[in-house]
């Protein structure tokens, strides 16, 4: 009996596939109970790619996008979202098999060590996380390939910053290098087309990301969080540890490898001024590959133990997860977008902010007014909705600042400005960042970021 309970769990099929099974089950309810910001997104620019949506945020790499396009056009763009999902969490699963065969790992015990908290609850809720490390892992399983250099790519058009990971192309063999590299850079240059022939330079979704996110907000710098190690990796920081406290003098080969995705993913995070979890989500690799080997050491019967634990914990985490969905994390703004989508259908412009959302439930919309221009955007014919439990602009708690301002309407959610004798047409929402920067200080200043010109191209 307890061979065949041994053999069950790190041998069988059925015991991974149940697995697999499980966290499908998990990600497509959670989908099901909350949209997040970035998700939809990704789903908004999606639709711009095959033409049926009129939003579309420059600043974000294409690759998921891309993805979900593709089913959409087929699907439809409800069934495209699951398929995303489920395609996702399927590419990882085969990533670790092919990671597994290239290092004569233990499929079973490998794949389980991913199922930490973090792994349900950012691997695709956001969108990007679980592919890009899918992507690394399978550059790993087939670095010894030409066509790895593909997968480095697509990590960098999943997140920009990708870019880190680069030094992982070189090697001993020149020529392999080279191929590596060519196959890098056609993805990348297929894609810089698209700007380049839609927006007029082929590198202003990269620009534009690093400008929202890293120049201009130099301003926002915080401090490295090592709660957040915790809250990613879980008892993966252990069995890390253990490793190499017992196997210090055992470090060789392929471990200098990880140990460098490791300091590069910690760096990333580092050098980012605002910090989120998320950042160290590609942790995982390394973490989950030093505690197969430390675990792959222990005795059958401790393995079994730590195979236990981890059904604990998915349990544990899938059931409190189902039980107080409706506390932590259902999605209790839905019917608030919905009313003000409804309360918006006059043909006219909506600027939000929740453009996002906006945009994702119907109403094409863009990003707020700064606080000098509201009266601005009331004046050219824009309904402005502005949610109360968002929380920004700050101006939008302001009494004093909104007692005489048009207020079409007014809820315990939301207000909807402007003026009813005035109907901005609707227009796409495409411009990039720096683009909208430089208009709102010509608007405001009457003067442009002539510094900061060459970032972007004006039309």
């Amino acid at each position: 009996m307890k061979t065949k309970l041994i053999n069950f769990f790190l041998n069988s099929r059925l015991f991974l596939l149940l697995t697999f099974l499980a966290t499908n089950f998990f990600f497509i309810y959670q989908r099901l109970n909350n949209t997040g910001w970035d998700f939809a997104v990704y789903v908004m620019n999606a639709k711009y790619l095959i033409n049926e949506g009129l939003y579309f945020e420059v600043l974000r790499p294409l690759f998921s996008s891309f993805i979900i396009s593709f089913y959409g056009f087929i699907f439809g763009f409800k069934a495209a979202e699951f398929l995303y999902i489920i395609s996702i969490a399927s590419l990882h699963l085969y990533s670790c098999y092919a990671f597994c065969k290239k290092f004569n790992f233990n499929l079973n015990i490998y794949y389980l060590l991913f199922l930490v908290p973090a792994y349900f609850i950012l691997g695709v809720s956001i969108g990007t996380e679980l592919l890009m490390l899918s992507l690394f892992q399978l550059y790993f399983a087939f670095y010894d390939s030409a066509f790895s250099g593909i997968f480095l790519a697509f990590s960098f058009l999943t997140r920009y910053n990708g870019m880190l990971y680069f030094p992982f192309i070189l090697g001993k063999d020149i020529k392999l290098i080279f191929k590596k590299a060519i196959y890098f850079i056609i993805p990348i240059v297929l894609f810089g087309l698209y700007y380049y022939f839609k927006f007029g330079n082929p590198f202003i979704s990269f620009l534009d990301n690093y400008a929202l996110n890293v120049y201009f907000r130099d301003y926002y710098r915080q401090a490295f969080n090592f709660v957040h190690l915790i809250y990613i990796l879980g008892p993966l920081v252990l069995f890390t540890l253990f490793y190499f406290i017992f196997n210090f003098k055992k470090i060789k080969g392929f471990d200098y490898v990880m140990i460098l995705f490791l300091l590069i993913t910690l760096y990333s995070y580092y050098s980012v001024p605002g910090k989120e979890a998320r950042y160290l989500f590609n942790l995982l690799l390394p973490c989950v590959y030093f505690s197969y080997k430390f675990i792959a050491n222990l005795k059958d019967i401790y393995k079994i133990f730590i195979i236990f634990f981890y059904i604990l914990l998915f349990v544990l985490s899938f059931s409190s997860v189902i039980v107080f969905y409706d506390l932590i994390y259902k999605d209790y703004t839905k019917d608030s977008y919905l009313a003000a989508v409804n309360m918006t259908n006059d043909g006219c412009m909506v600027s939000s902010n929740a453009w996002v959302l906006m945009n994702y439930y119907g109403r094409d919309s863009k990003d707020a007014p700064r606080k000098e221009l509201l009266d601005y955007e009331i004046d050219k014919g824009y309904r402005i909705v502005m949610f109360k439990f968002v929380g920004e602009p700050d101006y939008i708690k302001d009494k004093d600042f909104l007692k005489n301002k048009k207020i079409l309407y007014e809820n315990e959610k939301f207000f909807i400005f402007g003026d009813k004798n005035i109907c901005k047409e609707k227009e796409r929402v495409d411009r990039s960042y720096l683009y909208n920067l430089n208009r709102t200080y010509s608007l405001l200043y009457n003067q442009t970021l002539n510094d900061y010109g060459f970032l972007w191209k004006k039309n």
